[in-house]
């Protein structure tokens, strides 16, 4: 089976049954996104040598399109992950992409996102730190 048959197998008979309670709930439950990992579409950008399925875009945006289907806003915390392994997979050799794009492929390590900068006073930081990047403030939009 396919990456795009995958997914809307799951947005079929995971997603969709699950979407209305999903959009009422304060919380994603863990389930929807631990059964997207289990397909391997967490990896979807990712090359294979990281656990990834080397995705042509093609591919990326009929899954993205399959599991939106069923959930969009279960699609939508998966779609901020899949942003992020896609970046680490295309800047090359770096200890970033070393250390964390495996996991973040596998679905063993999660990603998400969280919108500080956006403000006319950013209330979000970043500051370079000995262990890598400390970030310091608030952000009144945290997702993933």
């Amino acid at each position: 089976m396919d990456a795009v048959e995958t997914a809307q197998r799951l947005a079929d008979d995971v997603l969709f049954p699950a979407a209305l309670e999903t959009d009422r709930a304060d919380v994603l439950p863990r389930a929807l996104l631990d059964a997207i990992a289990a397909a391997g579409l967490y990896g979807l950008a990712a090359p294979p040598a990281a656990g990834g399925l080397g995705a042509d875009f093609e591919t990326v945006c009929g899954v993205w399109e399959a599991l939106s289907s069923g959930c969009l806003t279960t699609a939508f915390v998966w779609g901020q992950h899949v942003g992020l392994v896609h970046s680490l997979a295309a800047t090359g050799a770096t200890d970033l992409q070393a250390t964390w794009l495996a996991p973040l492929a596998q679905g063993t390590v999660r990603a998400g996102l969280a919108l500080g900068g956006a403000l006319p006073e950013p209330t979000l930081h970043a500051t370079a730190a000995p262990e890598g990047w400390r970030l310091d403030g608030l952000s009144p939009f945290v997702s993933g």
